[in-house]
């Protein structure tokens, strides 16, 4: 599904299941993937999070405000890296539209890849989740992420 993404956000998404784990959820939510665009420094989503002074750190404070988070889940028994690997957590259905949304964004655009900054875009256009509310605590919506 994400041979057509861009490096950077080929590895914020994979970002997105680490942060879920950490954050103790058995899910990726858009509050997920609002993390994983704001610590991936190489995507146009980066730079676009920090000048509306989004962080990752800012949407974690966030989701802990919102949603109840647990423990990171671990599986002590088995090596980290097979973890991270061999796990795959289920998408709400608001973050397969982001994703969705994002490679509506990318055709529109004309291009042939999926940027941080369609995902961006995608999330801004979603009504429900953290990663809405955090954008329109912001002012962001998706007119005013192009004008950034």
């Amino acid at each position: 599904m994400y041979e057509r993404f861009s490096d950077p956000a080929r590895r914020a998404m994979g970002e997105t299941q680490q942060e879920a784990l950490l954050m103790g959820h058995q899910y990726i939510g858009t509050e997920h993937i609002l993390v994983a665009l704001a610590g991936e420094p190489d995507g146009i989503a980066f730079t676009v999070l920090q000048s509306l002074d989004i962080s990752a750190e800012t949407v974690r404070e966030q989701v802990a405000r919102f949603v109840t988070t647990g423990p990171p889940i671990v599986r002590p028994e088995i090596p980290w890296w097979m973890f991270w690997r061999s796990s795959r957590l289920p998408q709400t259905p608001t973050t397969r539209r982001i994703i969705e949304l994002g490679m509506e964004e990318a055709h529109s655009a004309g291009v042939s890849y999926v940027g941080t900054e369609h995902l961006l875009l995608g999330a801004s256009r979603v009504d429900e989740g953290i990663a809405a509310h955090v954008l329109r605590a912001r002012g962001a919506d998706r007119e005013s992420l192009f004008h950034l």
